[in-house]
């Protein structure tokens, strides 16, 4: 879409678009920039507002083209076009120079060992055994094993993946963590 300005008459059509009077448009319009920027940091943007503005921008420009066709909630309308714009920033982003490393240091593998099982001695019994039982067949003897252990807990599939997912993340992130220091 071309760099087009957004003039007031542009502004006070969008905040028409948002609510009957100014009060209400401008309660929903802080809604909508809330729920956004919360949406764009839990995936991971440490530039939200800016990608937030962009979203408002390009929906501002659109909106004499669909005001008089749209049905719904305005709010799903930003968030589609602000997924776009968050998978745009995901192609173009740039890494901040300062969080680019140093200096890369490979890890002791006896020392990630080490921190692995310091973070395995912090789960429960139940939780250890769980992480280790689960990535351990391959392929057909992997899937039957899975079944199992769901059956045993007395838990779905999906939940069985769900926690696991869980505890791995949390272990990566103390042995990173362990690495680290």
């Amino acid at each position: 879409m071309p760099d087009r300005e957004i003039t007031t008459e542009l502004f006070d059509t969008l905040l028409e678009w948002l609510g009957p009077d100014r009060e209400k448009a401008a309660e929903k319009y802080e809604a909508i920039r809330t729920r956004l920027i919360k949406i764009f940091v839990k995936k991971g943007c440490y530039d939200a507002e800016t990608l937030f503005d962009t979203t408002v921008n390009r929906v501002t420009l659109k909106l004499p083209d669909m005001v008089a066709d749209f049905v719904g909630d305005p709010l799903w309308y930003f968030i589609s076009v602000g997924r776009n714009v968050y998978r745009e920033w995901l192609r173009v982003k740039e890494i901040p120079y300062e969080s680019v490393p140093q200096q890369i240091v490979e890890p002791n593998p006896d020392f990630a060992r080490e921190c692995l099982q310091k973070c395995l001695d912090h789960l429960t019994t139940e939780d250890r055994n769980l992480v280790l039982d689960y990535y351990v067949d391959n392929k057909g003897a992997k899937i039957d094993l899975r079944r199992r252990l769901a059956e045993e807990r007395g838990v779905t599939l999906n939940a069985l993946r769900v926690k696991t997912h869980r505890l791995r993340s949390n272990l990566e992130r103390c042995v990173l963590e362990c690495l680290k220091g």
